[in-house]
């Protein structure tokens, strides 16, 4: 997708992707399920409630009876900020907030075969953001940007679980991938009066970027569980998105109050074509454009170090595809029954980036994060709520939106959840 450069000279070759906070550079964007949420998603080995659909299917046939499982709100908040990349030094900053659809699960057993269905929201950002910045380094009296960007992926389907003996099982969850993304990007900057001889005055640059894309597919998950010992449970899972149909649209439109000026005349640089006199347009459609997306193995263990205190732990792998480096993440939690109507649960984890280390010439954003979670669950007979959080802050660097300059990059995810769980 065509890239958008604005007032290159005055503000520090500001440049935007058409999608500005749809995260395809990372694999830990949002945790589900309330006990998962809880345990920072360190639950491969567990999975024993409506959640192990999406974590290890093959846990589910440990649930003791039919379940049913719900994050009622989930309210997400994020913010990243580019340091000093306006000019002058300005930091910028971006915000996004919104309440989520978390995950609904729901399982029942027959026999030694456990299914289940369950609908999952493992990304999701909504921006609406207004900015304005006045008398800039350099003369310039306004620049303004107004972002307008939502991105979703959502994950809904069945599965299935056999209990082959006591200490073994193996399941299968199969999803029908879909994400949505949508970007509206407007800039307006106007430029100090010129008082070169012959030259125009009041000059302003408008730019327009809009673009959507849609996607289709399915994300087979297969896991198997072992426990070799009462107390401990070890797991393993494989799942890979295959995208089977893929559509984008895009429009970009420029138009500046002068004409007839090539690039660094009189000391500006005109970001719409400098060979057309005063504006432009593009558009155009894509069909079945996706990237190829890595497959994931994931490894879980589990100690039952007594009956109030359960530890766990994760080691996730995803591979190597094109424009995507292989990736390793790591997941620990605890849980503690302080009572048989109280638990607390603590975990932490890593959310590292696939993304090339950016250069002057890679345009690229790398960003690590690191996180924890902590919850409280109240339980009654036949169900349980609990509520938590979910944290993670990373830096790195940028040369996405400044051209031929990498910047530093700081950003902090949130989310708050409520989530139920009903026995029946």
């Amino acid at each position: 997708m065509k890239k958008t450069l604005i007032a290159a000279a005055t503000l520090g070759s500001l440049v935007f992707t058409p999608q500005l906070l749809a995260d395809q550079e990372h694999y830990v964007n949002l945790l589900l399920g309330g006990r998962a949420m809880g345990m920072g998603g360190a639950y491969t080995a567990i999975s024993d409630d409506p959640a192990g659909l999406f974590y290890n299917p093959a846990g589910i046939v440990y649930a003791h009876s039919a379940n049913l499982s719900a994050s009622v709100n989930a309210f997400r908040y994020s913010s990243k900020t580019y340091e000093r990349v306006l000019s002058g030094g300005i930091d910028w900053s971006r915000e996004s907030s919104g309440l989520v659809p978390n995950y609904f699960g729901v399982t029942q057993p027959f026999g030694p075969f456990t299914v289940g269905f369950s609908y999952a929201v493992t990304d999701s950002s909504e921006e609406d953001q207004a900015q304005t910045f006045k008398n800039l380094n350099n003369g310039v009296e306004v620049f303004t940007i107004n972002v307008n960007e939502s991105n979703s992926v959502n994950k809904i389907g069945p599965s299935i679980a056999y209990q082959a003996n006591e200490n073994f099982a193996i399941g299968l969850t199969l999803y029908l991938h879909m994400r949505d993304s949508k970007t509206i990007v407007n800039q307006y900057v106007q430029l100090p009066n010129n008082t070169t001889a012959g030259a125009p005055n009041n000059k302003t640059e408008w730019i327009n970027t809009y673009s959507k894309n849609k996607e289709y597919g399915v994300t087979p998950k297969l896991g198997v569980i072992w426990s070799p010992t009462d107390k401990l449970a070890l797991a393993a899972t494989y799942s890979q998105n295959f995208v089977i149909n893929s559509s984008g649209y895009s429009q970009q439109t420029c138009l500046a109050s002068y004409g007839n000026a090539a690039v660094g005349t009189n000391g500006y640089n005109k970001f719409c074509d400098p060979a057309i006199a005063y504006a432009q347009q593009s558009a155009g459609e894509t069909s079945n454009t996706h990237s190829e997306d890595p497959f994931e193995l994931r490894f879980g263990s589990a100690y039952f170090a007594t009956n109030s205190l359960l530890l766990s732990a994760d080691l996730s792998y995803h591979s190597e595809v094109s424009g995507k480096l292989s990736v390793v993440n790591f997941a620990g939690g605890a849980e503690y029954y302080t009572s048989p109507e109280l638990a607390i649960r603590a975990g932490i984890f890593s959310n590292m980036s696939n993304a090339p280390t950016p250069t002057t010439s890679n345009t690229s954003e790398k960003v690590d994060y690191f996180g924890g979670a902590f919850s409280l669950t109240r339980f009654n007979k036949n169900s349980s709520v609990s509520g938590g959080i979910n944290f993670q802050y990373g830096t790195g660097t940028s040369s996405a939106v400044a051209s031929g300059r990498i910047v530093d990059v700081s950003s902090l995810d949130m989310t708050f959840f409520l989530s139920t769980a009903y026995s029946y």
